[in-house]
């Protein structure tokens, strides 16, 4: 073989092998934006509920149909993100590091779609409740709400990058929602003690309080997902 055909051949081999590494990337690439994409819904599923808090039945209603034609858009993407997961697992056998990340996304996904269903569940709840909380109990499920919100997004953010400040940002704030959501509690049984008659509306409360808080644990789960892959990372 003569030396120019040598060349020319190594650098097919080359443009190949660029070829097969830039589309990886990009399907890395895909399903971090779908990542993203399913975690910016479920915040706006979050924002929904929350915005429920003034206890006004028919917009309520209202709400609950759009939660729910969110909800589906995060089903969605849910499956897509797991696909998109699986063939990479399946055609591009990747690093140890993108492994673990491609292996992990699949139950981060999973988790979001968790979330959303929850928040479905809180607006479901608004809808039905007979007797609205007492403003001071609205006013710290609102404080609880926006801290989940913000665990949300930090959670996905923490998840998406190699920075272990962002996992550490979300256990910072479990323990704020944790507080609230105690506080909250005391707030609903104290309510109960004076009022037994609207026992079942604050049950009702309860439980919306204690889905706000879930959705945080979920958040925490997916904190620690990421911070699992910086320390294999360092």
């Amino acid at each position: 073989m003569h030396v120019r055909d040598y060349i020319k051949t190594k650098s097919k081999v080359k443009s190949a092998e660029s070829h097969i590494v830039t589309a990886y990337d990009r399907e890395l690439a895909a399903l971090s934006n779908l990542l993203n994409q399913m975690g910016s819904s479920v915040v706006d599923l979050v924002v929904i509920a929350e915005g429920l808090l003034g206890g006004k039945p028919a917009k309520n209603t209202k709400d609950f149909d759009k939660a729910l034609t969110l909800y589906k858009k995060v089903v969605l993407l849910e499956k897509e993100a797991q696909m998109q997961a699986i063939k990479m697992l399946a055609l591009r056998n990747p690093v140890a590091s993108d492994l673990l990340y491609v292996a992990s996304a699949i139950k981060v996904a999973g988790m979001l779609e968790r979330m959303g269903e929850l928040a479905v569940k809180i607006t479901k709840k608004f809808s039905k409740l007979q007797q609205v909380p007492h403003k001071s109990v609205l006013k710290n499920m609102e404080k609880l709400a926006d801290q989940v919100s913000k665990m949300i997004h930090a959670s996905v953010k923490a998840f998406d990058s190699e920075d272990p400040s962002k996992s550490k940002k979300v256990m910072q704030l479990e323990d704020v929602v944790d507080d609230i959501f105690s506080e909250v509690s005391k707030q609903i049984q104290g309510d109960m003690m004076k009022s037994p008659k609207n026992i079942p509306s604050y049950m009702q409360a309860m439980l919306i309080a204690r889905n706000f808080e879930r959705i945080g644990d979920h958040a925490t789960d997916i904190a620690k997902a990421a911070r699992y892959l910086q320390s294999d990372e360092q």
